[in-house]
């Protein structure tokens, strides 16, 4: 068997909350980041310069 690597769908709470903290960076240590582009459009409204950090 093929080594399975955790996926993340992500919500804006928590990108938000991490940027914050300054650890968004957290999210790499995932093998797959899956973010909704509703909520991609909520970090960007309310954690604009997070955007540039996670494309």
């Amino acid at each position: 068997m093929g080594k399975i690597e955790p996926v993340v769908i992500a919500d804006a709470g928590p990108v938000i909350h991490l940027d914050e903290l300054g650890c968004i960076d957290l999210l790499a240590d995932f093998g797959r980041v899956i973010i909704p582009h509703a909520v991609w459009l909520e970090v960007q409204r309310h954690r604009p310069l997070a955007v540039g950090l996670y494309r």
